[in-house]
């Protein structure tokens, strides 16, 4: 009979134990937000398209944006940096690979780690050759909305992982009690 509660009380500890598990994949980028920007420069063209942002560690991932010269940027082709160009803000800065295009963009206030609205405080689009002179559209105002977490599921890979991990405890378990009760 001892036996018997001590393996009671084990599943019961190994379930939590997987449970928990489940639960922690479902909350570790609990601060990754889809952000949509929309936003006009000065010549009348239109900023676009969405990134992910997590704002406790400052990643920015998933951009998919187009800009005046209907370039776009994705995690593909071109990369991202945080800097301080055209506004006292933190700015987010796009640039192809060959560094011909950037897009530049600032918030006023910054993102937050919580779904909200927030205007765009600055930023440009900057065309350059290096034989040529830059062309430069500025941003003139617009907005990033946000209140899609990318937590809301978590990653298959967890998923696949955290549930061979309870499989195996579980077998384990039955196993041992199986040759527990082969030697009584």
């Amino acid at each position: 009979m001892p036996h018997r509660k001590l393996l009671t009380h084990t599943l019961i500890y190994v379930s939590l134990f997987c449970l928990s598990g489940f639960s922690t994949a479902n909350t570790l980028n609990a601060a990754t937000l889809t952000w949509t920007v929309d936003g006009s420069f000065a010549n009348g063209s239109a900023l676009s398209g969405t990134f992910d942002y997590d704002a406790s560690t400052g990643l920015v991932s998933n951009w998919n944006l187009t800009g005046v010269f209907h370039y776009n940027y994705t995690p593909a082709d071109s990369v991202f940096t945080f800097g301080r160009c055209c506004t006292d803000q933190v700015d987010f800065i796009f640039t192809t690979f060959d560094t011909a295009l950037t897009l530049d963009f600032a918030f006023r206030p910054n993102l937050p780690s919580s779904g909200a609205a927030t205007a765009i405080a600055g930023g440009d689009e900057i065309f350059q050759l290096t034989d040529k002179p830059a062309t430069s559209f500025a941003l003139t105002g617009g907005t990033a909305v946000s209140g899609v977490s990318r937590a809301s599921a978590p990653e298959p890979g967890s998923l696949f992982t955290g549930f061979f991990l309870c499989v195996a405890g579980w077998a384990d378990l039955i196993r041992r009690r199986q040759d527990r009760e082969l030697q009584h």
